[in-house]
């Protein structure tokens, strides 16, 4: 006959099996609470970083971002400048890209911010220039440099098969190969050229460049293969682009520092969409149906097309969220708020990502990744 077992006996059972569940609630729980909300989860990196840069693989196997680090007077902190890893299917850290900093002949230190931060499609190399010093693509298992090209870069796109990168800073683009990084292509911006964003069509044809502030610049489509011409695209202020999947269409979106003093609210349009074979306006997103009476309603960092080419995400950064829109039409589908009271992040793209399969979308928060699971 069996003996009931006492009271002490089943808590020195239970005990361990409690501390168990405790330690699975402390893990995973907040996740769970943030999801079930509809709020995003947080990838944390230091608490005092300011993101400045994100890149997701093609492939959606890692996520990488880097940011700075400064202490209330200003100065740089020890640590600015590393580069995070994620797995980003499981939200797993991987191993950081600690920086390393020299000291030129003005004593000026080097090393403490990331710009053109890019990870191959297959998310095998990755590519960055510090403050001040030439752009370089590392080897991302062994973190050995594979090769330098001779100047800073303050923006890079690898092209979707991963066999070129279009490099800019100021009026210069560069069409290099990403085994030697030799020149393929070269073209000087029009205007009043400052770097801007870069986006390549799916075929590798085509590069969509944005390089000048000035409102009345058009947004130029040029060959990869020889930097010609071959279409300018009405640009009515931009400082993002992205290509539709399918490569017929091209979103933009624009940032409050974009705006002139003279432009009216109610004719100015952040969100905007075209017809990449005619340059033909398809649909706008007008100021005034966004909310609010004034421009801070209206500034966006980032416009990404979703996998499947039927939803863009774009990202207003003064109010702090993302909105999901039908890519047909413009009309939100969606909003997805930043939460927690997250601080404005920085103004400029890349902020958004989507996974491959269309599933999960990354966000650049002030010193977090927002990460929004969508199904």
């Amino acid at each position: 006959m069996k003996q009931a077992w006492t009271r002490g006996e089943k808590m020195l059972w239970a005990t361990p099996l409690l501390f168990g569940v405790v330690a699975v609630a402390a893990k995973f729980g907040p996740d769970v609470v943030e999801r079930t909300l509809g709020r995003p989860q947080r990838w944390n990196t230091a608490p005092d970083n300011d993101i400045r840069s994100m890149a997701l693989s093609r492939n959606g196997e890692v996520l990488a971002v880097s940011g700075s680090l400064r202490s209330k007077s200003g100065r740089w902190k020890p640590g600015s400048g590393t580069i995070y890893f994620w797995n980003a299917r499981t939200g797993a850290r991987l191993s950081p890209f600690l920086p390393v900093y020299t000291r030129d002949k003005t004593g000026f230190t080097h090393g403490f911010d990331i710009y053109a931060l890019k990870l191959s499609p297959d998310a095998k190399q990755i590519g960055f220039s510090r403050v001040h010093q030439n752009w370089a693509l590392y080897n991302v298992a062994t973190r050995k440099q594979l090769w330098s090209f001779p100047q800073f870069i303050s923006d890079a796109e690898f092209s979707c098969d991963g066999r070129f990168i279009a490099l800019s800073v100021d009026a210069d683009v560069f069409i290099v190969g990403a085994s030697d990084g030799r020149v393929r292509a070269h073209w000087k911006r029009r205007g009043s050229p400052n770097s801007q964003d870069l986006a390549w069509a799916p075929d590798g044809k085509i590069v969509a460049d944005i390089g000048s502030y000035d409102e009345n610049d058009p947004i130029e489509l040029r060959q990869a293969a020889d930097g010609k011409l071959v279409r300018r695209i009405q640009r009515k202020y931009a400082s993002s682009v992205a290509f539709s999947p399918n490569g017929k269409r091209l979103v933009v979106a624009a940032a409050l520092l974009e705006i002139s003093s003279s432009q009216s609210l109610d004719s100015f349009a952040p969100v905007r969409c075209y017809e990449v074979a005619t340059g033909a306006l398809k649909w706008e997103v007008k100021a005034t149906s966004l909310g609010g009476t004034d421009f801070q309603h209206a500034a966006f960092c980032d416009a990404v097309f979703s996998p499947d080419g039927r939803t863009i995400a774009v990202y207003q950064y003064n109010n702090r969220r993302v909105l999901l829109l039908d890519s047909t039409t413009g009309k939100t589908k969606k909003i997805l708020n930043l939460g927690r009271a997250e601080p404005t992040p920085f103004f400029v793209p890349p902020a958004l990502a989507f996974s491959p399969d269309g599933k999960r979308l990354f966000a650049r928060g002030r010193s977090a990744v927002l990460v929004w699971d969508l199904e």
